[in-house]
């Protein structure tokens, strides 16, 4: 279930404006990818964004997640996604 996804409290500014459904769709598309919570998402290109993903409470080093989806015919779609490891 995507719910866990939905809980970031400190989204961008662009996140918060996103259009519910296409954010419930972009967490259930990720909620299949990984475990990790919606951190923010970012505009990237026309149709594009970055989404950011880790796990909720953690401090300092740790994994997180990048993925860029792209929306087409009305449905967002996983283009790319890599690991990163947060530093302090």
């Amino acid at each position: 279930m995507y719910r866990g996804s939905l809980a970031a409290r400190h989204l961008s500014a662009f996140a918060r404006q996103l259009p519910r459904s296409d954010f419930q769709q972009i967490a259930e598309i990720l909620s299949h990818r990984t475990r990790q919570s919606i951190t923010d998402i970012q505009p990237f290109r026309s149709d594009e964004v970055i989404v950011f993903t880790a796990f909720r409470g953690g401090k300092g080093e740790g994994l997180s997640s990048q993925f860029t989806l792209a929306k087409r015919d009305g449905r967002w779609h996983v283009v790319e996604s890599r690991d990163a490891v947060i530093t302090e």
